[in-house]
């Protein structure tokens, strides 16, 4: 018998390939105003998303409704400032909605574990894009309920984006690991907050933070989970 009740998965770059939704959302965007598709345009956005993710962490910005900040600021540096950067930024949304890429098994990892343990999702991603990708990626069968900061009104790795969670689920947090890819908000997050947690390191870095457990892909996490279920009910077909 596991001790654990419930997984808690992050949704982008932990069961589904962002990077590869990402591109070809841009690359339409790009398409639609004639930018040049080129690794320097592509790495501006990119860094200005990451600007407005860490801003949307730390209460900065809120959720979709500054979302086209990323895009204000894109077009002033390409210099390009006449686009209609909220316009933009709709298209590009609705470009990102239409892609979900599962990450090697990891629908059929949840498939598998759902028989065992509860499974939610918990997720800083707008509800808008998360809820197409949701569906498209096939996981709605195996999961009982999503958390996305937007609909919370805080994001991880926020205290009170976990007690919202603990306030909205029969287990407590010594019966649940959070499994992500992310140092800050993911592993952080739980850590913090005293939460058993399992980081999905699929490029090989480096941290000095207390992880519970590391993998390094679906096929280590399939394993693991297997270990820390119900042996009896998980048979081992994710490879």
């Amino acid at each position: 018998m596991s001790k654990y009740k419930a997984l808690l998965f992050d949704f982008d770059d932990t069961l589904f390939d962002f990077p590869k939704s990402e591109k070809i959302a841009l690359e339409r965007v790009f398409d639609y105003y004639n930018i040049e598709k080129n690794e320097e345009n592509l790495k501006t956005y990119i860094d200005e998303n990451k600007k407005f993710w860490k801003g949307f962490e730390k209460g900065i910005y809120k959720g979709e409704a500054d979302s086209d900040i990323r895009f204000k600021n894109f077009c002033k540096i390409i210099g390009r400032e006449e686009i209609n950067y909220t316009q933009m930024c709709e298209i590009y949304i609705d470009e990102l909605s239409t892609t979900a890429f599962p990450i090697e098994n990891s629908v059929k990892m949840l498939e598998k574990c759902c028989k065992v343990f509860d499974i939610y999702i918990i997720t800083n991603a707008l509800k808008r894009v998360n809820d197409k990708r949701s569906k498209i990626g096939g996981i709605m069968p195996f999961i009982k309920g999503r958390f996305i900061s937007e609909e919370i009104g805080c994001s991880k790795p926020n205290k009170g984006f976990f007690d919202y969670i603990f306030d909205n689920v029969a287990f407590n947090k010594d019966e649940c690991l959070i499994i992500g890819d992310s140092l800050a908000s993911d592993i952080g997050g739980a850590i913090n907050y005293g939460i058993d947690c399992c980081w999905f390191n699929r490029r090989g870095a480096k941290t000095d933070l207390p992880v519970t457990y590391e993998v390094h892909s679906i096929a280590e996490l399939d394993e693991l989970l297997e270990k820390l279920g119900k042996e009896e009910k998980y048979e081992n077909s994710c490879s």
